[in-house]
């Protein structure tokens, strides 16, 4: 997509320009470090992170046996209620939904169990668990797709 947008930049500056998408479920693709609550731990890790394939001025490395080479890059961040950003990890420790929860806000949520077994939770539920709260919070609903990222660049 971005390649297509150069190329009326570059030979159409002076023209409004209009591009249409289907609703296909490729264009509501988020990047990888989007917000997650899926994902999550709830207590602090040195090992929590997305892994993406590790890429050199644009260009996918490769290891030895022909297969992308993997990185593990943090999540976040988030957006706190006052509007601050809200970052999930000290340093290179990822902080744990017990304590994003408590730095956000909500200290009874807190206390809950970390997930419904695998991420299903009951119907309607928006506290079930930790996870259901955070996923539930505006910061975490309102992410943008990987092409209306790019549309805006």
């Amino acid at each position: 997509m971005a390649w297509a947008m150069d190329i009326v930049q570059k030979h159409y500056a002076n023209d409004k320009h209009i591009f249409v998408f289907d609703n296909a479920t490729t264009h509501l693709k988020q990047p990888v470090t989007t917000l997650s609550a899926s994902r999550m731990m709830k207590n602090p890790s040195t090992k929590f992170g997305v892994e993406v394939s590790l890429s050199v001025d644009g260009k996918v490395q490769y290891a030895v046996n022909g297969k992308p080479q993997k990185c593990t890059v943090q999540m976040g961040p988030g957006q706190l209620p006052n509007g601050e950003p809200h970052y999930f990890y000290e340093g290179t420790v990822f902080k744990g939904m017990t304590k994003l929860l408590l730095e956000w806000g909500p200290t009874e949520e807190a206390e809950l169990k970390g997930s419904c077994k695998g991420f299903k939770c009951k119907k309607g539920a928006t506290q079930c668990c930790q996870q259901c709260v955070l996923y539930n919070q505006p910061d975490f609903g309102d992410q943008e797709s990987a092409l209306e990222i790019t549309c805006k660049a």
